[in-house]
């Protein structure tokens, strides 16, 4: 997989739809980096441009190795707002719509929308607009097991994930092999107990297809979720279930980086918010936001009232 850093720099709602067309007209193909007309386009934005395409609990390693306890955490706090979550993944979905660090990366399917992020917040500093083309083979639902079983790497052990990013650290080249084969076990059994619960019988895994398993418990997966609350809907939002911490996301996915200009992010806002109405308490339909909006619009200037 492979990314481009495209040097023209959105200035403009205009200029980011016009790079968006060159992309996929082949302009930016290069090496591996081919726009794929049959794989859909998915978009994320940043407002900083030195930030990593990571989510939030690997940006931090006590977040990483304390990830379960974040997790289990929230549901014994909150135990209503999960209720109607009946999976892994269902639950973490709704954590990450209320900011709790979990180990997915939001996405839209809506260009507009990802640049919004990207200008949102923050006008000091150069944002990026990323530009995704995922083969159909990455894309999964909340209903596959292999997403529901890759989410349960949030209960990986402390010596799991000291593995997964530093195999080393046992030292012995032996021991580390053997340390290989109990993790493709944990994780074929982990898989088995998934397909056991969509069919409800159980399923002998044969011996060949446990690497097969292995290697997708070392993938990073894009979801396309349940529409289960106002803010995906509002952000026609997807998002990439993040697999092993060590492994980069351009491993797995091709995409390209766009500059936006600090200079021009004010104004971008306003061209998205007058032409497209897409503003803070659309991308967030809630009252908090809408409260944001309000004070913003009619703090600025008198507003005519009506005769």
């Amino acid at each position: 997989m492979a990314v481009k850093e495209i040097d023209s720099v959105i200035d403009s709602v205009g200029k980011a739809l016009e790079i968006c067309k060159e992309i996929q007209g082949g302009n930016y193909s290069t090496g591996k980096l081919k726009f794929d007309q049959y794989n859909p386009l998915y978009f994320r934005g940043q407002n900083n441009e030195t930030w990593e395409l990571t989510p939030t609990v690997f940006r931090d390693r006590f977040l990483y190795y304390n990830e379960s306890f974040i997790y289990n955490e929230a549901l014994s706090a909150q135990p209503e707002e999960f209720r109607d979550d009946l999976t892994i993944i269902q639950k973490l979905v709704r954590m990450q719509h209320f900011s709790i660090p979990t180990r997915l990366l939001d996405i839209s399917e809506d260009m507009l929308i990802g640049l919004y992020f990207a200008c949102c917040d923050d006008n000091s500093v150069n944002g990026n607009s990323f530009v995704f083309n995922p083969k159909t083979d990455h894309i999964c639902f909340e209903s596959d097991p292999y997403i529901n079983a890759l989410s349960s790497l949030i209960f990986s052990s402390t010596a799991d994930k000291l593995f997964e990013i530093d195999p080393d650290f046992l030292e012995d080249k032996i021991l580390i092999e053997g340390y290989k084969e109990i993790l493709i076990e944990k994780r074929s059994e982990i898989f088995n107990k998934m397909i056991k619960n969509k069919i409800g019988e159980s399923y002998d895994i044969p011996t060949k297809l446990k690497k097969e398993i292995d290697a997708c418990f070392n993938k990073h997966f894009l979801l396309r979720p349940r529409l289960s609350n106002k803010r995906i809907v509002a952000q026609k939002g997807s998002f990439i279930l993040f697999g092993p911490k060590n492994k980069s996301l351009d491993e797995d996915y091709s995409y390209w980086k766009i500059p936006v200009a600090s200079a021009a992010k004010e104004r971008i806002l306003d061209e998205l918010d007058t032409f497209f109405g897409i503003n803070e308490s659309t991308v967030f339909p809630d009252l908090d936001h809408l409260r944001s909006t309000l004070q913003r619009k009619y703090s600025s200037y008198f507003y005519r009232t009506p005769n």
